[in-house]
């Protein structure tokens, strides 16, 4: 009963510990939080995204959502970037 017992609670700890690892770090399956996408795509640390550092959608709309045209994404412009069409 005990070692019944034990593989329960402990299968329920390692399925707690693993859903709590996994996922999308940004909250609602949208865009991420412009830190963080700076964060992950800052390849030489400047604090701004220059065009070949960026990826994805955000790649093909990049001269939209630099307001400046100084050539880099800002933290400020990707909080400013406007949503994509269709979305609320």
């Amino acid at each position: 009963m005990k070692r019944t017992t034990l593989a329960v609670l402990f299968a329920i700890a390692a399925t707690v510990l693993v859903a709590g690892c996994s996922g999308p770090k940004h909250k609602g399956g949208g865009r991420p939080d412009p830190a963080t996408m700076i964060e992950r795509m800052d390849a030489n640390g400047d604090g701004k995204l220059s065009q070949s550092e960026v990826k994805g959608p955000l790649a093909e709309h990049f001269s939209d959502v630099d307001s400046n045209k100084d050539g880099v994404l800002s933290l400020d412009e990707l909080q400013n970037m406007p949503k994509p069409q269709g979305r609320p």
